[in-house]
Order: structure tokens, then sequence, then C-alpha cells
């Protein structure tokens, strides 16, 4: 354990100092006036949990069995856009962290590092995040060079039909491709660290900052939407994929419904961690409804919001098979490369485990909405 970082903002921090502001932003805000986050927030806060004593609590498990395989924790490593920026190989050391955790990693599309390498540090198959490109052969090429590799779990996002409004990345100076301004260079400046060991090995190894898996063309400079994705699309995916198929960024009951019936494997009930809607519900506000309309017949998790192991108890209690954390991993990634993450995924599941203790829960079969009390405001 990092000495003195005790908590997810302690890592956070930590975070913020090492990075470069542009850098940092990206990763750690929302998107216009921002109160999405503070309404995923609430959403966990204004949940109380109630102990229960007089119970024989002291063999505790968190192990789980999601999309038919055994899981060491309910827990997940969300697919983050640039994650190998925040540390040199830092994809790979992300993977490498969770699989000594024994949790399941999710690689973006727009990883730094090719999922070939990243499979390869990982002890386990790593899970596949897919943006659908407007181009869909070269979706399907994608789909088939992930396949090749052993990736078993893939997962359509399909909550960026725009762009979020991120306007902070416009005064930070910060996108990509990498537009130079004197602010962004200045910023870039002021963090020696990070320029050498993280920006100078992407110059001198890869040539500059690249998206492996993006079309020849489209590697130094791309845009995630895909205004023209329908439902068509998931039943023709499902069609080609063989393996798990979970669908990321549902929030509507009825969305969550008809995914089912296309025979999707699961779905994450996210918004994009507060990143592209600003006035969409916080996922555990939706949680609770999608759950009990198709829990029995899909895995159900849950992203966006998470910061201690009682919010992993709320969300199961409220329906979720699992959840994904993004933005934690990559703030113990930034803090300590492979040993900050996997100190922080430790973190969050001695949290969760402690919280199981007190209210008297033995096993995450335990855990329902009966150890709750919602708030009304």
């Amino acid at each position: 354990m990092i000495a003195h970082l005790l908590n997810t903002d302690d890592f956070r921090i930590r975070a913020r100092k090492r990075l470069p502001k542009g850098l940092f932003d990206y990763l750690d805000r929302g998107t216009e006036d921002e109160r999405g986050l503070e309404r995923n927030r609430r959403a966990f806060d204004q949940i109380k949990i109630v102990p229960s004593f007089l119970k024989n609590v002291s063999n505790r498990r968190i192990d789980t069995t999601i999309l038919d395989t055994n899981w060491r924790a309910p827990l997940a490593v969300a697919p983050t856009a640039l994650a190998g920026l925040v540390w040199p190989e830092g994809e790979q050391a992300m993977a490498r962290a969770a699989s000594r955790v024994g949790v399941p990693v999710c690689v973006s599309t727009m990883s730094v590092a090719p999922i070939e390498d990243i499979a390869a540090a990982s002890t386990s198959p790593p899970w596949f995040q897919l943006y659908v490109w407007d181009d869909r052969e070269a979706t399907y090429g994608l789909i088939n060079r992930v396949k090749s590799v052993g990736v078993e779990v893939l997962v359509v996002t399909v909550d960026g039909p725009v762009n979020g409004n991120r306007e902070y990345n416009i005064r930070n100076g910060f996108g990509f491709p990498f537009q130079p301004s004197a602010k962004a260079l200045l910023d870039i400046a002021r963090h020696p660290s990070w320029t050498i060991s993280v920006l100078g090995r992407q110059v001198v190894y890869r040539k500059g900052i690249a998206l492996p898996h993006f079309p020849e063309g489209r590697q130094r400079g791309a845009i995630c939407t895909t205004a023209s994705l329908t439902w068509d699309d998931i039943r023709t995916l499902r069609g080609l994929w063989r393996g798990k198929l979970l669908l990321k960024g549902i929030l509507h009951p009825a969305d969550a419904q008809f995914a089912r019936k296309v025979g999707v494997d699961g779905i994450i009930v996210s918004n994009h961690g507060a990143r592209n809607l600003d006035s969409a519900p916080s996922p555990l506000e939706m949680l609770p409804t999608i759950a009990n309309e198709n829990g029995d017949e899909i895995a159900i998790l849950l992203d966006s919001g998470i910061r201690r192991g009682s919010d992993i108890f709320k969300a199961l209690a409220c329906g979720a098979h699992g959840v994904m954390v993004g933005r934690a991993p990559l703030w113990g990634l930034a803090a300590g490369g492979e040993q900050g993450a996997y100190d922080i995924l430790c973190l969050l599941l001695r949290e969760l485990d402690r919280t199981m203790g007190h209210a008297g829960c033995c096993d995450l079969n335990d855990v329902d909405q009966s150890r709750l009390v919602f708030d009304d405001t």
C-alpha cells in the first residue's frame, strides 16, 4: 500500500499533482455544468445502510459468478480512453493489477496500447469495449482482431451518438489529436517526470500518441461517435460475436428490456461517468427498476460514481450483479503505476468486506434492498 493514501480521494489528490492539468481534467471531469457528477454522488449518499448485529460474520465472502465466470469480487475495471498516458505502459500495468486482484479489466477502443500487448500482460483474457464506427466493415475487422487474442467479452458502448460538451478541454488546450498551444506546452513543461516517462516513451517507441485500434489514417485523430447506431447493428453484432455481449450506457428501462430481447448477455447501467449528457439521471436512480424487470434474465452491472466499498454494497443491494470502476483505478495508476492501481482496487474491496460485516452479511446472496433506507429528498 502506498504510504498515507488511505482512500480514493487521497489517490485522486496524488494523481492530480502528477498529471498535466489537461490530461487530469480529461480523465476526471464531466460535461457542461457538471451537475451530473454531483447527481451521481448524491444518489449514493442518499441511500443509508442499516446495520444488523449479533450474527456470526467471521467468515465473509465477496466472490461471485457473473457471465458464467467465477470472479473473486463483484468488480471490473471499466474501459477508459487514453489510460496508457497516465503511466508508462499504463494499460498493461492496469491489466496486471486487475489480474492480481482477480477481477476483469475492460480495454478501451481508445487505448494507446494495442490489444495484443494488453492481453499478453494479463493472466486472464481482458474484455474489450467497442465503439461502432460508421465504417461497419472496419468495426467488424476490429472484432475479429480482438477475438484472435482470446477476448471473450465484448462491451459495446451505445451512449455516444454525439460528443459530450466538455468545455474544459478547450480551455486547457487539450484534445486528440493534440494541437500544440502555449497553454498546453506550459502545462506539459510543469510536469517533467510525466513528460519524460510517458510522453517521451510514446514519441520514442510509438512515434507519438496514436490509437492502434482505429483504421489506418484515423489513428492520430479520431472521434468516437456513431449517430447511426441502431438495434439492427446490435442484432448484427450478436450474430457475429459468439462470446459474451454487453451493452454499456443503458439507462432507460425500455432499452434494457429490448437489449434482453435481442439476445445480449448483459448490460451496464451507466451515464458514461456523467461525461456526455449533463442532465441524465444517475445510474443508481435507474438501477432498481431495470434490475427488477430484467435481473433474472441477463447480467446487470453498474458504473459511474463509485468511490467507496459501501457504494458497491449499495449498487448490489439495488439489484446489480457487479460494478465497474473507471476513475478510481486511473487515480491509483497515476499515483503509483501497477501497484497504485492494485492498491486502490484492494482498498475498495476491503471497504466492501467491512460494510458487509456491519450489515450482517456473510456473502453476496445476503445483500438486498432490505439492508437499505432510501431518502425521499
